[in-house]
């Protein structure tokens, strides 16, 4: 089973997502915002990380960038309660392997994180019709 970091500044995200995580025998490890999230990252090298975009100090987005410039095998997934383009397609363009909203449901936050340690992207199911546009746009264009 993956090691799973769970980075949000809110303590009842954190233990909600960590007690499911947790349930199916995963490993977790939390913090509480960017900067922190940047330092256990590089020391205890998590299989999955899953960053809150929006956070004090450093946001999820900066913490993916520069984690991914030091650690090629991290798997990254954001957490937003966010699902507007802009948000996933700088997500995209960031280099993560997910984007998952807050308000997803139990099934899909396991789904996520197992798919994306397999090696998988992984989008929530409503983000999916963004990113098929984004491809779209981009190969018409």
């Amino acid at each position: 089973m993956p090691t799973v970091m769970v980075v949000d500044d809110s303590k009842t995200v954190r233990s909600y997502h960590g007690s499911i995580l947790k349930s199916m025998g995963m490993d977790l490890v939390e913090a509480e915002n960017g900067m922190d999230a940047i330092k256990l990252i590089l020391d205890l090298k998590p299989d999955v990380a899953l960053l809150d975009i929006s956070m004090p100090k450093i946001n999820g987005l900066d913490v993916a960038k520069k984690v991914l410039k030091q650690l090629d095998n991290i798997k990254i997934i954001l957490l937003s309660m966010y699902s507007d383009e802009a948000y996933v397609l700088s997500a995209i363009k960031s280099g993560v392997h997910g984007y998952l909203l807050k308000q997803s449901d139990t099934n899909t936050l396991i789904d996520a994180v197992r798919d994306v340690h397999a090696g998988k992207t992984f989008f929530s199911p409503s983000i999916a019709d963004i990113v098929l546009k984004a491809a779209r746009d981009k190969l018409n264009g």
